[in-house]
């Protein structure tokens, strides 16, 4: 196996680095503070009847034309 060139190996961590600096960081919550954010999502999502379809579209439990979709087969 071929060893990779020091400017290669350098070029390969700087494309990690700058990849890793775009992609936007997760807060971590623990305790109440999460307690508190599940509170608030769980407010924004059920605040409208479109909202609380949307969510369950995106979750993958409603189809977009509304209707309840097959999660578990026999």
């Amino acid at each position: 196996m071929a060893t990779q060139s020091h400017s290669a190996s350098q070029a390969k961590r700087s494309a990690a680095k700058n990849a890793a600096s775009e992609t936007p960081r997760t807060k971590v919550l623990a305790g109440e503070a999460l307690l508190r954010d599940m509170a608030k999502h769980r407010k924004q999502v059920s605040a409208t009847k479109e909202s609380a379809r949307q969510f369950l579209i995106d979750l993958g439990v409603l189809t977009k034309s509304g209707e309840r979709r097959t999660l578990i087969r026999d």
